[in-house]
């Protein structure tokens, strides 16, 4: 469901290049060789509009989106920077704003000749410093496909100001891991069935990350689970024989595992949330654990639910069977994002984000 985040020294995902063509920014001179290499991928943010006095290398105003044939310019418009930026008006705005940053960049290119190896962390300041000279959003490009969705989740988890996350299908710890890295320091509570994954999310566990190794559902007891080829893939449920995903999707073992169900452990926790968030992800069995959670679902400020547009699981509810069930346990519809969108022009499934009714006003739009 969500992206493993590869931090290896050298990967092409991991890379910010800010190229030297840019030394016409800084004044007209080239950058240290260190840093020669370093591109970046920006996305506009809303609301910030585009500078007409930036040229683009062949000349021409960036006024049109070329790969797409539409205005790149104007309020709320998000466009993905390729070229080279080589010139800038003296009197333009976005000069202004470089020259307010000039010490930062000086800053940032010492550091870069201390530890040529620019580490994570220096990667990650560059991008920082990048977004405040160019009025950007600077993200790695491992991450372009999945950063509207990491956006949308910090955001939501600022407006409910939730403080503990219930991961529902928590794997090996991903989704973990990826709340962290958003920023996200409450409480985390991670449930997942298959042993051989929960070995490897019992070492994230801390005093602020409970990990325990049973699954949630509508009855308590034991089942029968499938470990499939790909163990984000195991459920309770039977492949449906979809070609999508079929070769990762194939049962390679099965095993007996624990279910509880949610109303019964939720009160263990009470005394360390306020407001909770619902993160499912259990491979077409979301709906068995709502069904589990009937006495305190209305605890939960939100839900996200993989929901299916197609069936990868025998017996797995639809996309409109589980907005149903959803909605009428007192949630609406808030955001929608396709899962794995770099691997498939096809909607598969889709990560579906609802809010509790009586919070939907805390929007501020």
């Amino acid at each position: 469901m969500y992206p493993e985040k590869s931090t290896s020294r050298g990967e092409p995902g991991e890379r910010v290049q800010l190229r030297h063509h840019c030394h016409s920014l800084w004044h007209q001179r080239p950058l240290e060789p260190t840093i020669k290499h370093v591109g970046i991928r920006v996305a506009r943010q809303p609301g910030v509009h585009s500078d007409p006095t930036v040229s683009n290398e062949d000349g021409r105003p960036p006024t049109q989106d070329s790969q797409f044939g539409t205005e790149a310019h104007g309020p709320g418009a998000y466009r993905e920077t390729v070229g080279r930026v080589t010139r800038v008006d003296a009197d333009s705005p976005i000069s202004s704003t470089l020259r307010k940053t000039d010490n930062d960049l000086e800053a940032l290119a010492f550091s870069l000749r201390k530890d040529a190896g620019m580490g994570f962390g220096l990667r990650r300041r560059a991008r920082e410093l990048a977004s405040k000279a160019l009025e950007v959003v600077v993200f790695p490009q491992h991450e372009q496909y999945h950063w509207p969705e990491k956006a949308y989740t910090q955001r939501i988890l600022k407006i409910l100001d939730v403080d503990c996350v219930f991961d529902v299908g928590a794997n090996r710890g991903q989704y973990g891991r990826w709340l962290r890295d958003l920023g996200f320091h409450g409480l985390i509570i991670s449930f997942e069935p298959n042993p051989n994954a929960f070995a490897e999310l019992e070492k994230h566990a801390t005093d602020n990350w409970v990990c325990l190794p049973y699954a949630l559902g509508a009855e308590e007891g034991d089942a029968r689970f499938n470990v499939m080829a790909d163990d984000v893939f195991s459920s309770f449920r039977d492949p449906s024989g979809a070609a999508e995903y079929s070769a990762e999707n194939t049962i390679v073992d099965t095993v007996t595992v624990p279910v509880k169900r949610l109303d019964t452990i939720f009160h263990d926790f009470e005394g360390r949330l306020t407001q909770p968030f619902l993160k499912l992800d259990t491979q077409g069995f979301d709906l068995e654990v709502v069904k589990g959670a009937e006495d305190i679902i209305s605890n939960f400020c939100g839900i996200v639910s993989e929901v299916a547009i197609k069936r990868l699981y025998a017996q797995s509810p639809t996309f409109e069977e589980s907005s149903a069930v959803i909605a009428r346990a007192g949630f609406e519809p808030a955001g929608m994002f396709s899962v794995n969108p770099y691997k498939t022009l096809s909607l598969v499934e889709m990560n579906a984000y609802f809010v509790r009714k009586d919070l939907v006003e805390l929007d501020p739009l």
